[in-house]
């Protein structure tokens, strides 16, 4: 499957977006190379940069060219300590759902890394476990 066929995927499972959000979606959905190959600027002609802004944050990224790397990415991982699981956060690095691979200092049967494999991603941790 290629990167426009993963992006018509995702915009189409997200049911719940604004009328300016899914006219990004209507766009996506008529020209995805277009969407893909455009500026953020030739995009702002179809809809205001903080539409095109929240849009990307819906899907978990920080802008524009995050949305484009995390569509790219065949398979994405994070890198992530233990500090901030469980805390409120001001800026969301990446969706969970495209996250292939967690590389943490959580212990592998914490019941974080159990609830982040639970939703198929494999978790890694990076501290030693005493051998059964």
């Amino acid at each position: 499957m290629d990167s426009t066929d993963d992006l018509l995927r995702m915009v189409r499972a997200e049911p719940e977006l604004t009328p300016k959000l899914r006219g990004i979606c209507r766009l996506i959905e008529t020209d995805p190379v277009m969407f893909i190959r455009s500026t953020a600027g030739e995009l702002c002609a179809h809809t205001s940069e903080p539409t095109l802004i929240r849009f990307c944050q819906r899907f978990g990224c920080a802008g524009l060219a995050d949305f484009r790397m995390m569509d790219a990415a065949e398979r994405v991982i994070l890198l992530a300590d233990s500090t901030g699981f469980g805390k409120p956060r001001v800026h969301r690095i990446s969706a969970m759902e495209r996250v292939s691979v967690l590389v943490t200092d959580l212990p592998s049967g914490h019941e974080t890394a159990c609830r982040i494999r639970d939703r198929g991603v494999q978790v890694v941790s990076t501290i030693e476990e005493p051998a059964l």
